[in-house]
């Protein structure tokens, strides 16, 4: 984390990188050429004399392996969101600057996840490239179950309410014809047949995706490339567009995909920025919906798509943007804020302006106006009967209104002030158009701003710890934005004189700056790996120009001990207050923060006898378990949520009892009611609500412990390694037990040690980001474990028939409910509470053999023991073990050290100018005298390898 100050005037080669854009921009440089410079090395390393032949050059050319392929690898991934036909897909190809996505105003066309990310690709042919990842075998036979069932579900359906024999028809080629289209099967024989069945009747799918049943559990893949956007788009059709099959492309194979990872050179994808499309989460199809929420999990950030026409609507704006589970699940993850979520208001081109005096009440806007009623007044002079081609009201209204003051405060841009005077009516009636958007987009800004604040604004819990805003709004039209790209002026354009007001340019910066954080941590990540290979092969030539003193034969056993002696220290001191164990410091200081975590309640995760009388988290459990009873007794009227009220509810807001039923039937997952005698389709997903209800209890532990406390226990890991590293260099520095030949070695060579032990400290840093990612898998595991909870209840309801089927049904599940309820929710976050302290322990493990001091191990304590003990045999006469009879030419010597100084001496001028970082607090020890007995770690004989056994004990008893 950097400080943050006010820079030194600009401009010479000393003013400060204090901007974070120039600051990433510069180590970005120095990282690539440092890249540059190590296959320069490895070059020079391959065909030099004896440079291959060390021993450790293969580990080397490995590890520059695995730098270039993390260069590549890594994401942001960036959710493009929304229901289906708001314009995700042309907001899409407004963004990566060419038409891939397609688009259809009808109906759904992305029907597959879709990740758009950076090419490296040179050759020309393969300009796009794609990735397609089949689903396997089982995944697909599991699918088939779920729509055979579903397809059973919809006939009984039919039996308690008809719908008609066209709109059946109409609804089941829906549901059913993906599947028919790659199967060859019709709709009775779908439902006769088994899931395997199915399978194999369809020749060229199971020949060639499923590759005639074998490794049912793997996952097929299939590449294709292209040099032309459009033959690309072509060849990817049957595996994204769920729109009608053409005569051009009749197959659709889309159901059969689990995600296609599409590779172009777009400029927003550069560094890291991976657009994900996800099918509609309110898509007629309810799988592609159920596949949107899955991947949401994954997303780091989120841009909302909602069309303007919805957006200025005050009436729909109670959940505009995000449903109050959406929100919740955001606000409890620490994820609503303006760096995370961002809201796109897609076609704000389409706006009417015949009535513009009357909405925009502006000045420009009157004398625009003014200045058309002009102009059509002379062409009514001049020829007779023509009619006026604009039906812009003749009179301002007299009376001034409080919506009316803003715009009448609204003043143009200098470079936007142009002589009307000398304007036809085509660019008359174009910039009125520019001015009416531009108005409106300030009042679209502010309304969806208003709705987010609205959303989360339940029990004021959610916004009093800032001022920040929520999100950031961008107005954008992408058809405007593309013709312009075109500098083809059409009536898609009219409206907007430049780029920039389009809103596309600002939402594409808005990415890059929020890109910005994870690219500076990624950087200084590399650069510490790249200061280790540069140092190792600075290592061979210090070997091969061995002219230093010798030590004394006396002297050379004192120094083999003290090296074994200060690296054991290293990783673990006899105490652990002692301030040598960096690998214990570490270890254990984070496994007991860890274990101290209060997600849920009241009461930690630590292991022991501290928690077995504990009967703490009543509050959370009462919470939630009222939560969870009003959802299910809402469960009779329409619209109802957990946590919202009832008692308004008159008959006329009762479910249909055949709508109950159908839902009873699907056991509360996701069901979509098809539209009926006026009403619109509409969707219920009751498990939904249930899971809602449970973090309606749940949500302030989780959000203080994921919001604040587990990002800064990240921040604090350098910290607090940094203790134990600094005191172990003051004593190879300044200790009299070894000789002061050595120890002036030891100084001059410092840094070697320093990068080895930055790179050890971005390793952990890498797994504890992970296991974060881990303990949100586990929270979104809730609702599978509360619908498993729920089944036998689902199971009772749906045997109950007759007169008043309804009531009966709802009696039974209110009454399991109010019976197992607080059993249940306490069985739920115990075992969610028990698979965090398990992954706890697998992470402490993995920090532990990070360090690794073991036999054949590679650990940064076996490396860090390596560069001492090369130093030690270099004052010995000798050559290491690495470059023992193996001698670099001096030619070789030379250009690797002038590539290697060139570098250092280019980060050394950077990192010169880089701000002073702020101080971060170590971490605090917890329990730390019988720190040591609440880690118990197991090493497997044949590996070496730590393996450390944190359990979970249930800290309350179940009922």
């Amino acid at each position: 984390m950097k400080a943050e100050a006010s820079a030194p005037p600009s401009g010479g080669k000393s003013a400060m990188l204090m901007d974070i854009n120039e600051r990433v921009l510069s180590k970005e440089g120095v990282r690539d050429d440092g890249v540059s410079r190590l296959n320069k090395i490895w070059s020079i390393i391959d065909n030099c004399s004896g440079g291959s032949a060390q021993d450790d050059a293969k580990f080397w050319k490995n590890s520059l392996d695995t730098l270039k392929g993390d260069l590549q690898s890594r994401e942001i991934l960036v959710g493009i969101l929304g229901e289906t036909g708001l314009g995700k897909s042309s907001l899409l190809n407004a963004l990566l600057g060419v038409q891939l996505v397609p688009t259809n105003q009808s109906e759904a066309c992305t029907a597959a996840v879709c990740i758009y990310g950076w090419s490296t690709e040179t050759d020309e042919q393969k300009r796009f490239s794609a990735k397609i990842t089949f689903k396997s075998w089982e995944c697909v036979a599991e699918e088939l179950n779920v729509l055979k069932a579903e397809i059973k579900n919809r006939f009984e359906d039919m039996d308690d309410e008809s719908f008609g024999e066209e709109e059946d028809n109409a609804f089941f080629q829906q549901l059913v014809g993906p599947t028919k289209q790659w199967s060859n099967l019709d709709l009775d024989e779908i439902r006769q047949k088994s899931a395997d069945e199915i399978i194999e009747n369809s020749d060229t799918v199971f020949r060639d995706i499923f590759r005639n049943g074998e490794k049912r559990l793997s996952s097929n893949t299939r590449i294709c490339y292209s040099s032309s956007a459009n033959k690309f788009q072509q060849m990817l059709k049957p595996y994204v567009d769920s729109s009608k099959p053409t005569k051009k492309s009749p197959s659709r194979y889309w159901p059969l995909v689990h995600e296609v990872e599409i590779f172009v050179k777009s400029e927003i994808l550069r560094n890291g920025i991976k657009l994900v499309d996800l099918p509609g989460s309110h898509d007629a199809m309810e799988v592609r919906g159920q596949m949107a929420q899955r991947f949401a999990a994954r997303l780091d950030k989120r841009v909302v798509v909602t069309p303007a026409a919805r957006a200025a609507d005050n009436k729909a704006a109670a959940e505009l943007i995000l449903t109050k589970e959406e929100t919740l699940d955001l606000v409890i993850d620490g994820m609503l804020n303006c760096d995370a979520l961002c809201v796109a208001i897609t076609k704000i081109d389409d706006i009417e302006t015949s009535n513009a005096e009357e909405e925009f009440p502006a000045e420009d806007v009157s004398k625009v106006c003014k200045a058309l009623r002009q102009l059509q007044e002379g062409n009514d002079d001049d020829e007779e009967d023509l009619g006026s081609p604009s039906s812009l009201p003749l009179k301002r209204p007299h009376n001034e209104s409080d919506r009316t003051r803003p715009f009448k405060r609204q003043k143009m841009e200098e470079t936007e002030l142009c002589d009307i005077k000398e304007m036809n009516e085509d660019s008359l009636l174009s910039h009125l158009k520019y001015l009416c958007i531009k108005a409106r987009n300030v009042d679209l800004i502010q309304k969806v701003s208003q709705c987010l604040l609205k959303t989360t604004a339940r029990k004021g819990k959610f916004n009093q710890s800032t001022n920040r805003p929520l999100s950031t709004v961008f107005p954008v039209s992408s058809k405007a934005f593309q013709a312009l790209m075109r500098e083809n002026r059409t009536r898609d354009s009219e409206g907007f004189p430049t780029l920039e007001s389009t809103g596309i340019p600002g939402l594409r910066e808005w990415l890059r700056q929020v890109s910005l954080p994870y690219r500076e941590e990624w950087a200084d990540s590399d650069m510490n790996r790249i200061q280790v290979l540069l140092d190792a092969a600075d290592g061979w030539v210090q070997d091969a120009n061995a002219t230093l003193p010798v030590l004394k034969k006396s002297e050379i056993p004192r120094v083999k001990h003290f090296i074994s002696k200060i690296t054991i220290k290293l990783q673990k001191a006899s105490i652990l207050s002692q301030p040598h164990a960096i690998n214990n410091k570490v270890r254990i200081r984070i496994q007991q923060n860890l274990t101290g975590m209060k997600p849920l309640r009241d009461s930690n995760l630590k292991t022991g006898n501290i928690g077995l009388k504990s009967k703490k988290g009543r509050a959370e459990t009462a919470m939630a378990f009222n939560s969870i009873k009003k959802a299910v007794k809402n469960f009779k009227f329409k619209n109802c949520r957990a946590g919202s009220s009832s008692s308004t509810a008159s008959r006329y807001n009762y479910l249909h009892w055949a709508t109950y039923k159908a839902n009873v039937r699907r056991q509360g997952n996701q069901f979509t009611r098809r539209a009926r005698k006026g009403q619109p389709r509409s969707s219920t997903f009751w498990m939904g609500d249930i899971g809602h209800g449970f973090w309606l209890g749940h949500e302030s532990k989780w959000k203080h412990e994921f919001a604040h406390r587990l990002p800064l226990l990240r921040r604090k890991i350098r910290p607090t390694a940094l203790l134990a590293f600094e005191a172990c260099s003051k004593e190879l520095h300044d200790s009299q037990k070894v000789p002061m030949v050595y120890r002036d070695l030891v100084r001059a060579n410092a840094y070697k040690l320093h990068n080895l032990f930055e790179e050890y400290i971005g390793k952990v840093r890498d797994r504890f980001q992970q296991l974060m990612d881990e303990f949100r898998e586990c929270k979104m595991s809730v609702l599978k474990k509360l619908t498993s909870r729920m089944h036998l209840c689902f199971e009772n309801a749906i045997n109950e028939h007759g007169k008043g089927i309804m009531e009966k049904q709802a009696r039974v599940l209110e009454g399991y409910v109010a019976s197992e309820g607080e059993k249940m929710i306490n069985s739920v976050r115990n075992e969610v509470e028990d698979a965090m302290a398990k992954k706890i322990g697998q992470f402490s493990s993995d920090v532990g053999n990070f360090w690794g001091l073991r036999k054949a191990d590679t650990g940064y304590g076996a490396l860090i023991k390596n560069e001492l003990l090369r130093l030690s045999l270099r004052l010995q006469g000798k050559q290491s073990k690495q470059t023992r009879g193996r001698a670099i030419s001096e030619e070789c010597k030379l250009r690797l050290s002038a590539i290697i100084n060139d570098w250092r001496k280019t980060w050394k001028d950077i990192s010169a100018r880089l701000p002073l970082e702020v101080t971060v607090e170590p971490m605090e020890s917890q329990d730390e005298d019988d720190g040591e007995q609440k880690v118990k770690m197991e090493e497997e004989p044949e590996t070496c390898r730590l393996h450390e056994m944190v359990g979970m004990v249930k800290t309350e008893p179940e009922a």
